[in-house]
């Protein structure tokens, strides 16, 4: 007889519905340096206990009283695909010689392997070493893929996070915006969107330097997040100059709530601009379009459409004197 094995932490589920042998089979499991074991005498105990404890490993009878270890293994199997993570338990079947065609069944149903009956400790503790490196082996590469997944998400934020401002940048946006929008449509909920920029920036660079105009990009920034309460409003820089507030359920009053408190916040915190003609200090003009899938219910606009009245009414403000929002339905 083999020596007992030391193994990792291991829970093993035994269904075998004779008493003797199962009874043989734990007392060799505990040997071989198996934690803890669970017990089953039919498919339907086993099926109770797998889901109750999840397991490490099985052990399981090809006949059953109550069905066979193939509709065990169909089980387990569904029930691991059913959480979406990726669980694979190893599946060793138990059986005479004589049930060949039962074990080429159960291999393709999803079994892993297998072990003729009488089982010997030597071969038991030999399967058992072998099942637990192809587990750890398994732990391992899902560990691998949980910090692949982790390491990309962290560079997806990186590659949409603006590195002058620190808000989301012109690829996040579009990517949000898309988002959004179909969630506008999808929920028959309003979608607002504010397109603005500073006005008279390139004056203020050429009288100051971009240094310091670098640092008002920066000051705005702060501001623009300030007014963005609800988790999935979201700032974004467009471009140069150019800021973009994406904002969930928010119809046109609200837009232009919020296009208000902004003036005041920028006029709360003035940052001095001397070559400015609409204020002595820097200011926003903006320009606010808004999708209300209840007041347009067949609307067919497309995203890019929603930025292009945006932008329309952006002009609009700027044509109107600055330091001001417009909303599209006003031009």
């Amino acid at each position: 007889m083999a020596s007992p094995t030391t193994l990792d932490p291991f829970s093993i589920l035994v269904v075998e519905d004779h008493p003797a042998v199962r009874s043989m089979l734990v007392h060799m499991l505990h040997n071989a340096g198996a934690q803890t074991i669970w017990q089953a005498n039919s498919r339907q105990q086993a099926q109770a206990l797998f889901q109750d404890h999840h397991p490490d490993l099985v052990l399981l009878d090809v006949i059953l009283p109550d069905g066979t270890g193939l509709e065990v293994v169909e089980h387990i199997r569904a029930l691991e695909a059913s959480t979406h993570n990726s669980v694979w338990t190893p599946i060793l079947f138990l059986s005479s010689l004589h049930d060949e065609q039962a074990i080429w069944q159960g291999i393709e149903a999803g079994g892993d392997d297998y072990l003729v009956k009488p089982v010997t400790a030597t071969i038991l503790s030999a399967k058992l070493r072998a099942m637990q490196r192809l587990l750890n082996m398994r732990r391992q590469l899902m560990g691998i893929s949980q910090d692949l997944q982790n390491a990309n998400e962290r560079l997806n934020h990186l590659v949409e996070v603006d590195g002058l401002t620190g808000l989301v940048n012109r690829r996040g946006f579009d990517r949000l915006l898309e988002l959004e929008y179909r969630s506008a449509l999808r929920e028959q909920q309003p979608l607002s969107l504010i397109l603005c920029d500073i006005d008279f920036f390139k004056h203020y660079n050429d009288a100051c330097g971009h240094l310091q105009g670098d640092l008002v990009l920066k000051q705005a920034s702060h501001l623009l997040s300030s007014v963005c309460l609800r988790p999935r409003d979201v700032a974004a820089r467009y471009g140069g100059e150019e800021f973009a507030l994406v904002l969930p359920n928010t119809p046109k009053a609200g837009a232009l709530t919020l296009a208000r408190g902004l003036t005041h916040v920028f006029k709360q915190y003035p940052q001095p601009h001397p070559h400015s003609s609409a204020a002595d200090y820097i200011t926003l003009s903006g320009g606010i379009v808004t999708l209300d899938p209840h007041a347009h219910p067949n609307t067919g606009a497309h995203r890019d459409q929603l930025i292009m009245q945006a932008d329309i009414a952006l002009y609009a403000a700027k044509a109107r004197g600055r330091n001001r929002f417009v909303h599209i339905d006003e031009v």
